[in-house]
């Protein structure tokens, strides 16, 4: 009757009121408030946040005062485009002036390079946690609290969870190096199989073969074939690309980074040689890969290795051009004739940076973090003892 009697100017039997505001994730691209030629945090800038629901009812106001008020995450980072990982979930992205410095082994990579869920519990359940709603306020001044954490996982049907790993060492034996960082030895041109990473927790060197053997299968078991994701740089004269793929291994074990520690902290893999070339001579498999990677997606770049093609000719006449177009499909011609030695000779594939390359084992814990985020806990307090003196507070 109301309604039909006085049309949009009715007095509304029951009104539901929403308060918002913009504080979660600020610095959003395509909210209008956002000033791209401004440094820094801007206010009101982020994502719309939903504070605070009320009801009222015909011409009274009462009911604010009774609301239902949401606070949110105290981990509130600002907006990045490339802020997640692999799943989908919020990861802080490195620095421009990090990802761009790509050779630098102190540096971060983009989560372009590097979208692999962070294993460490403390930093995972924080990032879980990223602009969730965490506490409610209700109208009786009860509070309702909520707790996040990271999903997990220990197997993906009937095998085990794998884990990329950071490569932090290379050498051509079992002893420990982390320097020069090459697939092969610049001077010897000896091949560096041994590739070492760290142990998620260091243990004794003096557990028993079974406590040892045990230690094997949880990093190495089932693993037929290591894949590998490494920064190589494909001419050596700074042109650095990742290179992944798959290869055999020969040997496994464990070992420390200094001989006087009674603990195991490294852990290393030796890869089976790959043939030089013709069936003659051996080299790293990821080298033997990295070749294979310029001859098929980069010829510029191998060209460049025989004959600096992606320099300009000495003479700007049509004359010099096409020389120097001679003498590069001269050397191109060459590349099938003792290819390998070429190519190894001139530091082709030598270069990696390590922290920066990866390897594929297993998850030791069986505790495989990602997948997404999940309530961890949900509390209820009455807050009785704000409001009334004397007495306690019961949390369920």
């Amino acid at each position: 009757l109301e309604l039909g009697t006085n049309g949009a100017s009715a007095t509304p039997l029951k009104t539901v009121h929403f308060e918002y505001d913009y504080s979660l994730c600020l610095n959003t691209e395509n909210n209008r408030n956002y000033n791209p030629a401004t440094s820094g945090l801007q206010a009101g800038t982020g994502k719309l946040t939903l504070k605070k629901i009320y009801f009222t009812y015909g011409n009274s106001k009462k009911g604010k005062t009774n609301s239902y008020q949401f606070t949110y995450s105290d981990y509130n980072p600002s907006y990045n485009i490339r802020g997640y990982d692999r799943w989908g979930n919020y990861k802080p992205n490195a620095s421009l002036s990090d990802a761009n410095n790509i050779s630098n082994s102190a540096t971060r990579l983009s989560n372009v390079d590097d979208p692999y869920v962070t294993q460490s519990k403390d930093s995972v359940d924080l990032y879980s946690s990223a602009w969730s709603l965490t506490q409610i306020k209700l109208p009786s001044g009860g509070k309702i609290q909520v707790n996040y954490e990271s999903d997990d996982y220990a197997y993906i049907q009937d095998r085990q969870a794998g884990q990329m790993f950071k490569v932090t060492g290379i050498s051509e034996n079992s002893t420990f190096y982390n320097s020069p960082s090459e697939l092969y030895n610049s001077k010897t041109k000896a091949n560096k199989y041994y590739i070492f990473f760290d142990l998620v927790e260091p243990f004794s060197k003096s557990v028993s073969s079974t406590e040892l053997q045990q230690k094997n299968n949880d990093y190495y078991a089932n693993i037929d074939k290591l894949y590998f994701k490494f920064l190589v740089d494909l001419t050596g004269d700074g042109d650095w690309e990742y290179i992944s793929g798959y290869t055999d291994k020969t040997e496994v074990g464990f070992t420390s980074k200094s001989p006087s520690d009674p603990n195991y902290d490294v852990g290393y893999i030796k890869l089976k040689d790959v043939d030089l070339t013709d069936r003659k001579g051996e080299i790293n498999p990821i080298t033997k890969a990295t070749w294979n990677f310029m001859r098929l997606n980069a010829p510029k770049k191998l060209a460049k290795v025989f004959s600096n093609y992606e320099q300009p000719p000495a003479s700007s006449d049509l004359k010099g051009t096409l020389k120097a177009l001679a003498g590069a499909m001269s050397e191109m011609g060459n590349f099938f004739n003792k290819s390998g030695n070429r190519l190894r000779n001139k530091g082709a594939g030598q270069k990696i940076v390590l922290n920066k390359c990866f390897i594929r084992l297993n998850n030791p814990s069986k505790t495989k973090f990602g997948g997404g985020v999940r309530v961890k806990q949900v509390s209820l307090s009455d807050e009785w003892a704000s409001m009334v003196s004397k007495q306690e507070s019961s949390t369920y």
